[in-house]
């Protein structure tokens, strides 16, 4: 996740995972296929559509996409890249999901919905 200098009302994203309002910032940023002034450009927001319809099956295919397929990240450590490679990174590993099940469930409704919330 790269990092500059937070602009006035912009909440790092490294707060919006650890608070888990990342999914729904996701969701109000990006709400009806728009991508003006949202956390994700077209091609991470395709990602994560293909990341969350099946996580156990995409994630391999995104971490290669991304370049993230040999990365081991450790808790606290700095990243930069793909958002997205990152989500799909701590799937299933010892420092736990980005997105609960819940936020999962929440983000798959709401690409069903065609991303209206």
């Amino acid at each position: 996740m790269a990092s500059s200098p937070p602009s006035a009302g912009f909440t790092p994203v490294n707060e919006m995972i650890a608070s888990h309002t990342l999914a729904s910032s996701i969701m109000s940023s990006h709400n009806h296929l728009s991508n003006e002034n949202g956390i994700l450009d077209n091609e991470e927001m395709s990602r994560l559509q293909r990341f969350v319809s099946n996580p156990e099956a995409e994630r391999e295919p995104i971490l290669r996409e991304t370049g993230l397929g040999n990365v081991v990240w450790e808790q606290g450590g700095r990243f930069e890249g793909s958002l997205v490679g990152f989500i799909a990174l701590r799937y299933g590993s010892a420092q736990g999901d980005v997105f609960t099940g819940e936020e999962m469930g929440g983000l798959g409704e709401w690409f069903g919905r065609g991303r209206r919330s």
